[in-house]
């Protein structure tokens, strides 16, 4: 009975003892129900107040440096994302939109070396207006734009010319002397005689100029465009027949359709030609030496096979009476030479055959010949 009342008891213990563990375990188990329910467990957790509170943290106790989303299916969509606002946030679609909205309405390069730019972009198939342009700096340096009313003040200044020789400020008149005159973009300084503009379209500038046939074009002190068709620039520039050019003070043009840099005793260097191309085109001294050159080159191979020619004529022919011959001779033709080496046979009383062979610096020259007597 005393072993049967011990075994109870420890029983008892073990009962005691399991159903305060049981009670521990629901207690864990209602505390961990309780901070799923209020996001305080897990990777996910929201801190800062009770549900729809507080801040919401992924693996805020834990280390990793990215969020991978990736399932069983491939990657996920992340929905329900509020439009950044600090440097470190995520962005959501509508916040992409909108910067490519603006990004296609902003002026961009038409290529990387940023070298052009096209309102409108390359290919835009109608013109856009560029408003409110600042008044770019006019000089020889400047690659500022030019807005509306600086050509505004550009063609007044041209309009105020008028229609004369220079207009209401140079009147076509015989006046002994040419207001002096000057404006932003255009200065005259001359005391010589009014221009004078007489051919049907034509435009006489400078002191004593004269364009006096239809379309002619003089331009410069004493310069005289007389034929038709005819352009004088330049001081006392005469371009005297018609589709003549005269380019230069003092230039002659007295031949039709032709064009003169300068007049007989003071003729002019023409520099900076580019290669000819087109069969009318000028060619400079590069392309005339280089022909100077393949005619000389042909002049050698010529003089060269001349004396060639010469060396084998020295070689004698077979005497009456011998039946073959071996000789050599030499030629030299302006001062190239050649050696030859031949023979000559008599094949019966009446067949006979020549041949040789001679060489210079440029080639060799080679021959035979038959003849047949009686």
């Amino acid at each position: 009975m005393a072993s049967l009342s011990t075994g109870l008891s420890t029983t008892n213990s073990t009962v005691a003892l399991l159903s305060t563990s049981v009670s521990t375990a629901t207690s864990g188990v209602s505390a961990l129900s309780t901070g799923i329910a209020t996001g305080t467990i897990g990777l996910v957790q929201q801190v800062g107040g009770a549900p729809g509170n507080g801040v919401i943290t992924v693996g805020a106790s834990t280390g990793g440096t990215s969020v991978d989303f990736t399932g069983t299916a491939g990657a996920r969509q992340l929905t329900g994302v509020a439009a950044g606002t600090a440097p470190t946030d995520a962005v959501n679609v509508s916040q992409l939109q909108a910067v490519a909205s603006v990004a296609n309405d902003a002026v961009l390069y038409d290529s990387a070396t940023h070298n052009s730019v096209t309102l409108g972009g390359v290919g835009a198939s109608s013109a856009v207006a560029l408003t409110n342009v600042a008044a770019g700096t006019i000089s020889a340096t400047s690659t500022d734009a030019i807005n509306g009313s600086q050509l505004f003040a550009l063609e007044t200044q041209i309009s105020s010319l008028g229609n004369g020789s220079l207009g209401a400020q140079l009147p076509q008149t015989s006046q002994s002397t040419v207001a002096n005159t000057s404006s932003q973009y255009v200065s005259v300084n001359s005391t010589g005689s009014a221009a004078s503009a007489t051919g049907t379209e034509s435009v006489a500038v400078g002191g004593n100029s004269t364009a006096s046939s239809a379309h002619s074009v003089a331009v410069g002190s004493g310069a005289q465009a007389t034929g038709s068709n005819s352009s004088a620039i330049g001081s006392n520039a005469v371009a005297a027949a018609p589709n003549s050019v005269a380019v230069g003070s003092g230039s002659i043009a007295n031949e039709a359709n032709s064009v003169s840099f300068g007049s007989p005793g003071s003729e002019r260097t023409l520099t900076n030609v580019a290669p000819g191309v087109n069969p009318t085109d000028a060619v400079n001294m590069s392309q005339l030496n280089s022909v100077q050159q393949g005619v000389n080159a042909l002049a050698r191979q010529a003089y060269s096979g001349i004396a060639g020619a010469t060396a084998l004529t020295m070689i004698p022919d077979v005497d009456p009476g011998k039946t073959l011959a071996v000789g050599i001779g030499s030629g030299n033709y302006k001062g190239y030479s050649a050696v030859a080496i031949g023979f000559s046979a008599r094949l019966t009383d009446n067949l006979k055959i020549k041949g040789g062979a001679s060489t210079s610096g440029s080639g060799s020259v080679v021959g035979a010949g038959i003849g047949y007597q009686w």
